[in-house]
C-alpha cells in the first residue's frame, strides 16, 4: 500500500519540526528522495502553509508553527 496525502503530509511537518529546510532540502532528505515528485512537495508545503501548519522565513526556509506542533501530537 502507497503512502498516503496525509502522512506525506506528517512526514513533512515531521522532517521540517527537527530541522527548518527549503522545498529542496525536503526533497534531498531520505523519506522523500525518489519517492515523491517536486512539484508534490512544493504542494504540500503551500497547503501547510496555507493551513498555519508551517511559515517560510526569509531565508527560503520553512518552519513548523506551533499549530504544527500540536498537529504531531
Amino acid at each position: 500500500m502507497g503512502t498516503t496525502i496525509a502522512q506525506w503530509r506528517i512526514e513533512i511537518l515531521t522532517s521540517i519540526r527537527y530541522s527548518p529546510a527549503s522545498i529542496d532540502d525536503l526533497i534531498e532528505r531520505e523519506f522523500i528522495k525518489s519517492h515523491i515528485a517536486r512539484e508534490w512537495v512544493d504542494r504540500f508545503c503551500f497547503y501547510l502553509e496555507n493551513d498555519g501548519y508551517i511559515n517560510e522565513a526569509k531565508d527560503g526556509k520553512y518552519h513548523i508553527t506551533i499549530k504544527g506542533l500540536q498537529k504531531l501530537r
